[in-house]
């Protein structure tokens, strides 16, 4: 079981920070049968609930406070010691608690790809795959397309990391008539040691979002948006270091009012440095 609250922007979409509270209950069964083959079938139900931010005379409450059920079937097989393989089988229920907008859906989902150990030198997972994403509503648009949510870190030299990084998923949407929009978006960036105590990262994200309905009004909606970010980390300890980060966001949208661009200085600890 767990709970947290946080307020935030949850995704480039919204454009304020919004308090979510998250409450969710989890359980799996893992099966081995051979030493380097691992079968896993899992369940998770989470509560979203969000707080109150004006939207065109509409609350996001309204638009997003949803359940969420997942099934998934997942099966592994050690390709060395350090990596292994993965295919994945997954279905999910999305019952949302203001009938007004009809968003109630469901998706079925199939994945493969690459784990790897955070202790080699090369870190992260490649996952991709196929989803089916049905609403519930006949009249509403469905997603039928490729998948994928990868993330990788190579470890070129004590000194140098580089990373890169791509997702393409559903997001449910708060704007219009829209259940969901296609978030595609992809990143690099890397690493450097200046010394011992003192590491320096940058990171570049470039994305879009699509819309599939098209209102009346307005027209079908399309964002264009890129994040840059540096950060200087100062190391505390072993593995722990003081960062602070600096970052730029910027979106272009075929609608004039959907434009937006932010700058934000934060600060933060790391215990992988």
């Amino acid at each position: 079981m767990g709970r947290s609250e946080a307020k935030e922007r949850w995704n480039t979409e919204i454009d304020l920070r919004l308090l979510q509270i998250e409450e969710s209950v989890q359980g799996s069964l893992l099966w081995q049968p051979a030493n380097k083959t691992s079968f896993n079938l899992s369940y998770r139900m989470a509560r979203y609930k969000y707080g109150e931010g004006d939207l065109g005379g509409l609350y996001y409450s309204l638009k997003l406070n949803r359940d969420e059920t997942y099934y998934n079937f997942t099966a592994y097989r050690d390709i060395t010691t350090r990596t292994r393989l993965f295919l994945d089988a997954g279905y999910g229920f999305f019952d949302f608690a203001n009938p007004l907008p009809d968003k109630n859906s469901k998706s079925y989902s199939g994945y493969g790809g690459l784990e790897f150990s955070p202790l080699g030198k090369i870190t992260g997972k490649v996952k991709v795959g196929y989803k089916q994403f049905d609403s519930l509503n006949p009249e509403r648009k469905d997603y039928r397309g490729i998948v994928g949510d990868s993330s990788i870190s190579v470890s070129v030299t004590k000194a140098l990391a580089v990373r890169a990084s791509y997702r393409r998923d559903v997001q449910f949407s708060a704007w219009s008539d829209n259940t969901f929009f296609l978030e595609d978006i992809w990143g690099a960036g890397g690493s450097i040691y200046l010394s011992k105590n003192i590491r320096l990262d940058y990171d570049y994200r470039r994305g879009r979002n699509e819309y599939p309905e098209e209102p009346e009004v307005v027209g079908k909606r399309l964002d264009v948006y890129e994040m840059q970010s540096v950060g200087i980390y100062f190391r505390l300890r072993k593995d722990t270091a003081f960062g602070i980060i600096a970052s730029r966001w910027v979106r272009d949208s075929n609608l004039d009012w959907g434009d937006d661009n932010r700058d934000f200085i934060g600060v933060n600890l790391t215990y992988d440095f």
